[in-house]
Parts: structure tokens; sequence; C-alpha cells
């Protein structure tokens, strides 16, 4: 009964500050001088905060809308909000690997089969530009390294060896499970 008393208080307390934050009470700053990249970055905040409270659902409908949002933008814009949103997903990066690495064995085990799962299911798949018709144009062999080479450059040597050991067991268990090893970044962590 505490438990579920501290819990809604503690979620009641993150959705004040949420909405304080968003309305313009709270900011310190931190935002763009631009109000469409501004409302924007107010968005994903709110919105990283309550992912891991969404249903799968609900999560691919407020990340269409999002990057739906994200599309009106123009080019400067674009490169603005997604700079200022480095240091936000990387911070999301390290927490889901610290809760990954924090799990049982089984516990690990289980989770990486959900992400083969969704990896199988093709929506670990979404990489690449968009051509005209909205599809992404896979990326080239010379893109693909240029991103990872300023990906890694904006990790701790610590961040790359916790990223190495989820790769090695995620690509053992997807050996165990008789499929190729994944080409791609591990996006079912981090849903």
């Amino acid at each position: 009964m505490k438990k579920k008393l501290g819990i809604g208080v503690s979620a009641t307390f993150v959705l004040l500050i949420a909405i304080g934050w968003a309305m313009g009470f709270l900011g310190d700053g931190t935002y763009s001088s631009d109000p469409a990249v501004a409302e924007l970055q107010r968005e994903r905040d709110i919105n990283f905060q309550r992912t891991d409270e969404m249903d799968d659902e609900e999560r691919r409908e407020t990340h269409q809308t999002f990057r739906d949002s994200i599309k009106g933008l123009s080019d400067e814009q674009r490169r603005e909000f997604f700079e200022s949103s480095r240091p936000v997903f990387m911070q999301r990066v390290q927490r889901r690997m610290d809760e990954f690495f924090n799990l049982s064995l089984e516990e690990q085990e289980q989770t990486l089969d959900e992400i083969i799962d969704r990896q199988e299911e093709g929506q670990g798949g979404r990489r690449g530009d968009r051509t005209s018709s909205g599809n992404r144009r896979p990326r080239t062999a010379v893109e693909h390294s240029e991103r990872m080479k300023r990906m890694l450059d904006r990790t701790t040597p610590e961040m790359r060896a916790r990223f190495g050991e989820f790769r090695r067991l995620l690509n053992e268990r997807r050996k165990e499970r008789r499929l190729p090893p994944s080409a791609g970044p591990p996006r079912g962590l981090f849903r």
C-alpha cells in the first residue's frame, strides 16, 4: 500500500514538473529561441519521461506524430533540434544500458529475446534517408561508417565498452536462435 502511494506521489510530481516545464514556468533557458524548435524540444523532454509508461501502440503513435512535426521544420531548425537532442538521447541510452546490465541473466536473456523479436518484425530496421516517396534509402558503407564515427566521438570509453558487451550478448543470443548477427544499432533496447 505504501509502495503504491509512493509511486503515485512520485508520478504526480513528475507529471506536474513536466506540465510546468512544457508551459514554460520551469524553463531554464535551455530551449531554443526559435519557437518551433523550442516547442519540439519541450515535447521531446515530456515524451522521453513518459516513454516507459506507454504501451507499444501509444509509443508508435507518439513517435509518428513527433516525426510528422519534425517534417515541418526547415533544415536549419531540424539540425538545431537534433543537435540539442543528442545529450538527452545519450542520457536515455546510458540509463537503458544500466538497467539492462542490472538485470539477472534470465531477465537479460528475456530482454534480448524481446529485442530480437522486434528486430525480426522489422521495427528495428528503419534507417537511412527518406526518398520522395517517404521510404528510406539504405545508407552506403561510407555514410554508415561516418555516422558510427560521429556517434563514437560523443561517447565515453565506458559507454563504448557497454555497447560492445551488449552487442556481443545480442549477437550471441541471435546465434543461439539460429539467426544472423544484427547489422544495425540495437534499437529495440531504446524503444
